[in-house]
């Protein structure tokens, strides 16, 4: 339901009847628990199904919670290497207190050097993108 938008729209359209939505979920998910299956029968009773992209979202930041595990988004301008790789992870399982980090990386050529990372609410910015603003705002 996260990843597909027509899903997605589907469930937070008013239009269509609950009874409708709680049969697709059948369908789509025919393993599903008793208790599961009740959660939902709730959920539709309350026209709340469209609610569940926001509640597996914080279940699963509960679960990395109890699991001592952190998502961390890193930004580079520059691929890393091996070595430097596995020292920022160590660095990040320090900073973090976590037994596990899962590291969302992505490119950004604009950072013309060094690092952005972002976990939970805190946001450290080590690029040279950074320094510069900084640089011609004192001139």
């Amino acid at each position: 339901m996260v990843s597909s938008k027509k899903l997605s729209d589907f469930f937070q359209n008013p239009t269509y009847l609950e009874k409708q939505k709680l049969e697709i979920l059948k369908t789509i998910f025919p393993g599903l628990t008793i208790p599961l299956k009740s959660f939902l029968k709730v959920l539709s009773e309350r026209s709340h199904l469209y609610l569940i992209p926001a509640i597996a979202e914080e279940y699963s930041k509960i679960i990395l919670d109890f699991q001592k595990c952190t998502i961390v988004k890193l930004s580079t301008a520059n691929i890393l290497q091996e070595n430097s790789g596995n020292l920022l992870l160590n660095t990040l399982k320090n900073l973090t207190n976590s037994k596990t980090i899962i590291l969302n990386v992505s490119y950004n050529p604009k950072l013309l050097g060094g690092i952005i990372l972002e976990y939970k609410s805190t946001l450290i910015d080590l690029s040279i993108l950074k320094e510069f603003t900084l640089f011609f705002r004192e001139i």
